[in-house]
């Protein structure tokens, strides 16, 4: 009994008294959404994941070497390879006396996206306490766009020397390739001697 998970009950119960307790608490966990991006800019995958979050005496928050960490694992998808585009945090900051005000978002003129921050580098990302209502929409977007991948094929050199017989090694034989505008090839071969040196 004792691992018994029983957290659905004060969700039950703060859920039955929410005309009284609209005050915004601390976020102690966090989704955080990795959303793939192809390269012809549509998303291809998404995945989610629920972490905790970082605290201090000041604020709860999502620290940059947990950052880090969740863009590296994700970075290589299905043999694909991704960069970090952009990040960007959701999270419903509405004051418990305006949650009336939210509800009629239409005739008071809320909208969603006031309440998203966009990040392009990676450093601590503050977790602002939020109404426990809306706990379950907060999150995290980190958007990883597809890179091509390019072999490099070796190029072959169009020069090549080439030795002689062994047992004729003081003659080398060069050849040289010359290309013109037109696209002609034409080889010229050229052969060194080498000068005898007599004893007196």
């Amino acid at each position: 009994m004792d691992d018994l998970d029983t957290s659905w009950i004060e969700k039950e119960s703060k859920l039955h008294s929410i005309d009284k307790n609209y005050c915004r608490e601390p976020m102690n966990e966090i989704q955080i959404h990795l959303v793939y991006i192809d390269c012809e800019g549509s998303i291809a995958n998404i995945r989610s994941d629920l972490y905790a979050c970082d605290s201090n005496s000041e604020q709860q928050y999502i620290s940059k070497e947990r950052l880090l960490k969740i863009i590296q694992s994700g970075k290589q998808s299905a043999s694909k390879k991704y960069v970090l585009f952009e990040m960007l945090l959701y999270v419903v900051e509405l004051e418990p006396h305006h949650i009336q005000e939210y509800i009629h978002a239409s005739a008071s003129g809320y909208t969603d996206n006031k309440w998203c921050k966009i990040y392009n580098m990676v450093n601590d990302i503050p977790v602002p306490p939020s109404i426990f209502i809306f706990h379950s929409v907060n999150g995290l977007f980190v958007f990883l766009k597809e890179v091509e991948v390019f072999e490099n094929k070796a190029l072959r050199s169009i020069l090549r020397i080439v030795g002689t017989d062994a047992g004729n090694s003081s003659k080398k034989q060069t050849k040289k390739v010359r290309i013109s505008e037109h696209n002609q090839v034409r080889i010229f071969t050229k052969h060194k001697k080498t000068r005898k040196h007599h004893q007196a």
